[in-house]
């Protein structure tokens, strides 16, 4: 199978400047398609990993979005999500936050360069209080 990104992409450093022009438009284009692609993948597996170029593969083909914007895009979401003071006005973010995934970042990963931006989303654990 062939990669449809650069190969590069899974060597390339996040760049803090990048997430300045993410604009609201941006926010909601990236933030409807990662609700959209976690709703139908509905998760398989327990978690996964991954870098902006391989969400733009998968859930972003259409979008003429580059892969550093989705990555600025994904980081600023994934930060709204965190946020403890999350109000309502942020009504794409609430909905991702009370999903049933978590949604995380590193610049840490084993199984890419140091540095490099990955993505993880995670089945929330179903707490069984008896």
């Amino acid at each position: 199978s062939t990669l449809s990104f650069f190969k590069s992409e899974f060597e390339r450093l996040p760049n803090k400047q990048t997430e300045s022009e993410v604009n609201d438009e941006i926010l909601n284009e990236v933030s409807q398609n990662l609700e959209n692609c976690v709703r139908v993948s509905a998760l398989d597996t327990e978690e996964v990993n991954f870098i902006a170029a391989q969400f733009k593969n998968m859930c972003m083909k259409a979008s003429p979005l580059l892969p550093a914007i989705i990555e600025a895009a994904l980081t600023t979401i994934i930060d709204r999500i965190k946020d403890e003071n999350l109000d309502a006005d942020n009504e794409q973010f609430i909905s991702l936050k009370q999903s049933a995934f978590i949604f995380s970042y590193t610049d840490e990963s084993e199984n890419y360069k140091k540095g490099v931006r990955v993505f993880e989303i995670r089945k929330k654990i179903e707490s069984t209080d008896e």
